[in-house]
């Protein structure tokens, strides 16, 4: 296994650890303070903090890289189109919706640590998608 495979799986289960301690918390705190969830996701660096390189030893190589540069892409591609939907679909329901003219406060945080939640899951999965569709040499 790949240190970007590693890493992928280890994204994945910070995500998943987010999302079911947000589920945990949303019936006994509410929604305004079971946003503290994505506090988890601070772990993401730690890997990065914590890795060192072995003198002389590669830790990426051209495909490893061709395969990161396109998890990117994807992962970039998937939060723009999901961030413009979340800003139309704000501008929706606070044109014709009940509330006119106000945003709700929760919306905001929402469209920001979700969008970083939707990118880190595709940026993931095209990860360990990539490297179980190519055949490597």
């Amino acid at each position: 296994m790949t240190i970007l495979q590693r890493q992928a799986w280890y994204q994945l289960a910070i995500c998943a650890a987010v999302l079911l301690t947000l589920a945990a918390l949303l019936p006994f705190v509410g929604p305004a303070r079971a946003w503290g969830a994505f506090g988890l996701m601070g772990l993401l660096g730690l890997p990065r903090v914590t890795r060192r390189a072995r003198a002389g030893a590669f830790l990426l190589d051209e495909r490893d890289r061709s395969i990161q540069d396109r998890a990117v892409t994807l992962g970039l591609s998937v939060f723009w189109m999901s961030f413009i939907l979340a800003a139309l679909g704000t501008w929706g329901v606070v044109s014709y919706g009940l509330h006119r003219d106000v945003v709700p406060v929760g919306v905001l945080p929402f469209a920001v640590f979700g969008g970083w939640l939707l990118f880190t899951v595709c940026h993931a999965s095209a990860i360990l998608v990539q490297y179980g569709t190519e055949p490597a040499q």
